[in-house]
């Protein structure tokens, strides 16, 4: 019975030749087409989820209202959010704060490399308690333990310091000298957060009050992406 409805199937395609190219050539380009936004779909519905902790990861927004009562919601906050929330609400669990730098980064006495924009941040050292960044060297509790420690990605270590063991290498960075304690596996593209470096927050608190800038109470200054861990027992 099949091989009876396949042989007219055949003798119909063969009689209407030019019709059924058309149709197949509709058929085919319909279904590639398909395929093709059912991968997309399933890549951005994909964001993040590396994360072992994606349902409980949080970005805290902020939402201005101007004079003539339009509003403006930003992806950035102050930096005394991310402590306040920690302090204020029993639901946060961990808190992190983001704050993107450029420049120049030299390794060696001559050798200059300059990093790609926004690639660079100073976080807090909770990132690693929010956020599953798989660890090749190192691991969460030694990582950012000291002011001047900085967690790179395996590119960024192959970049600066091709073959050779990039734990305990220094760079330099704004007039201070830096050490690799940690590095990172790199991040896959379906992370809406990347970077190559990452710097210890508390030694950005330093260097800003040093100069006599505020950073744990400023209320004025919104340049920093908060990021917040709820506890499951109280979502």
């Amino acid at each position: 019975m099949v091989r009876n409805y396949f042989k007219i199937a055949v003798r119909t395609l063969l009689k209407q030749r030019a019709f059924s190219i058309v149709n197949i050539i509709g058929l085919s380009f319909g279904m590639a087409a398909s395929l093709i936004i059912l991968n997309y779909l399933n890549f951005e519905r994909s964001y993040d989820t590396f994360n072992e902790k994606a349902d409980r990861i949080y970005r805290v927004p902020m939402q201005i209202t101007e004079k003539g009562g339009a509003t403006q919601t930003f992806a950035f906050t102050y930096p005394p959010v991310a402590t306040s929330m920690l302090n204020d609400f029993p639901e946060v669990e961990a808190a992190v704060r983001w704050r993107g730098q450029g420049g120049v980064i030299q390794v060696g006495a001559d050798e200059v490399n300059y990093t790609e924009p926004g690639r660079l941040f100073f976080v807090d050292r909770s990132v690693f308690d929010v956020f599953s960044f798989p660890f090749v060297k190192g691991n969460a509790a030694t990582a950012l333990k000291g002011l001047n420690d900085i967690v790179i990605t395996e590119s960024t270590a192959k970049k600066y310091f091709g073959n050779a063991e990039p734990i305990g290498q220094r760079i330099h960075y704004r007039d201070e000298d830096y050490t690799v304690s940690a590095v990172l596996k790199d991040l896959p593209e379906n992370s809406h957060i990347q970077f190559n470096i990452l710097f210890n927050f508390d030694n950005y608190i330093r260097t800003v009050e040093a100069n006599g800038g505020r950073i744990r109470d400023n209320w004025g200054w919104s340049d920093y992406y908060t990021y917040i861990l709820l506890n499951p027992e109280r979502m």
